[in-house]
């Protein structure tokens, strides 16, 4: 009980005054996403395994929209590019929109904090050194996604893979992926709030957001899968649901920060 009453102040410390953090982040994350995958396809240009083992990780790990995935995948299989050209602008394109991002997570942490506003100077280089924070375990899990791939089909070509072995591969990647998430919101959390002073304070928030966001991602792709919206919103549909599953995924990410200040006692903001 003492655990739903926290809960409940935690979403009560998130909705309704972070909508608009929420669909600020969404959008800057939606900008965000295509020089990313620029960033990606130079760096996975000629490698179709590669790019094939990034399409496991944004459908099977991420959950990404099915209707999401039809705007995406297209380009990390398109091989046809110059990796020196769209390198250089992919990495800038990344670094301004993704700084971008996390300005505003962290205007927004501190917002449910009630803490002060620092100067934008200092905003812009924690949001920064955020970023990088947030690259590091995130292009980790990319690459041990790749390796664990070709480690895989090595197996199942020279040696074969049991039943229960390849049970035990797909339960494996999915503990890897949750605890990627938990680590990449923790450190979040760590670098961001205001109230969080160790690594450990910030683990609680990082759970609750992590098995959110897994609650919601399910729940939001059944309801797209029988919701008939092509009709409506026609090519523009995918792109609606790639902002919207951004948006949820930005409220989860508030809910966690949201729990970590009511786990140490932070009175909310009047």
């Amino acid at each position: 009980m003492k655990l739903l009453r926290r809960i409940g102040r935690a979403l009560r410390r998130v909705f309704p005054r972070t909508g608009l953090y929420a669909q600020a982040l969404a959008f800057n994350l939606f900008l965000t996403v295509f020089p990313l995958l620029l960033l990606a396809v130079s760096l996975l240009a000629g490698s179709r395994g590669a790019s094939t083992a990034l399409e496991e990780l944004l459908r099977d790990r991420w959950m990404l929209p099915a209707s999401s995935r039809d705007v995406i995948f297209p380009y990390l299989h398109a091989h046809n590019v110059n990796p020196g050209r769209w390198l250089i602008v992919g990495l800038i394109g990344t670094i301004l929109a993704g700084t971008q991002c996390m300005g505003v997570l962290l205007e927004s942490f501190r917002m449910m904090e009630g803490a002060s506003r620092r100067p934008f100077w200092r905003t812009s280089l924690q949001a920064l050194g955020l970023l990088c924070l947030a690259l590091v375990p995130a292009l980790a899990e990319i690459v041990f996604t790749v390796f664990g791939r070709v480690v895989r089909a090595w197996l199942t070509k020279n040696l074969g893979l049991p039943g229960f072995v390849a049970v035990f591969w797909v339960v494996f990647a999915a503990v890897t992926a949750w605890l990627f998430a938990v680590l990449i919101l923790a450190l979040l959390y760590r670098a961001g709030q205001p109230c969080i002073r160790r690594f450990r304070e910030g683990l609680p928030g990082a759970v609750l957001a992590t098995a959110l966001w897994v609650l919601a991602n399910v729940l939001f792709g059944a309801y797209m899968s029988r919701t008939p919206y092509g009709p409506v919103y026609g090519g523009l549909a995918a792109i609606i649901g790639l902002l919207v599953w951004l948006q949820l995924s930005t409220l989860v990410v508030f809910v966690g920060a949201a729990f970590n200040a009511e786990s140490l006692g932070i009175p909310p903001p009047k």
